[in-house]
């Protein structure tokens, strides 16, 4: 049973990764030149951290394996997505332009494309134990060998009076 549960979470938690991973490059393509024109970049801080939060995730549910899983996937997509034209010759991901006034604005893409895979080495630059769960621990025995759980009552009176020596309660 123990084991059915195991492997079951095992495969919810990377198909969890390979979800996160495509929605957290997605909205990140989407959001990434928010504020660029204002020389104010929340949408670029928000598309890193973002990106930054599923690689901590994965690193922590399946290793370094889960984190280059997310790396992988996430990273094809905005590649996929920057080399493409969207519907109507739209680009998502507009590299380096004259129209563009403002230093976030004209380097906006570069800095995605680029930032997205760095922030994700970065979560591997981290130290192993942040990721770690803590052992299980060794001192409780399974429930089976405990034996029945019987509710204890509370001790209230007792059945001689310490002063006075009567019986019954206080």
């Amino acid at each position: 049973m123990a084991a059915r549960h195991s492997t079951a979470r095992a495969v919810w938690s990377w198909i969890g990764i390979v979800v996160f991973s495509l929605a957290a490059a997605l909205i990140g393509t989407l959001l990434h030149r928010a504020g660029a024109d204002r020389s104010i970049p929340w949408g670029m801080m928000l598309a890193l951290l973002l990106v930054f939060a599923t690689a901590c995730w994965a690193r922590h549910a399946h290793g370094t394996i889960g984190l280059a899983a997310n790396l992988l996937l996430s990273t094809s997509l905005i590649w996929m997505v920057a080399s493409n034209y969207g519907p109507g010759g739209d680009i998502l991901v507009p590299i380096s332009s004259t129209a563009f006034v403002t230093f976030w604005s004209r380097y906006a893409g570069y800095i995605w494309i680029l930032g997205a895979t760095i922030v994700q080495l970065l979560a591997l630059a981290l130290p192993k134990k942040w990721f770690e769960r803590p052992p299980a621990r060794q001192d409780r025995q399974p429930r089976a060998a405990q034996g029945p759980r019987t509710a204890r009552k509370p001790r209230v009176a007792q059945d001689v009076h310490e002063t006075t020596g009567t019986r019954g309660a206080r």
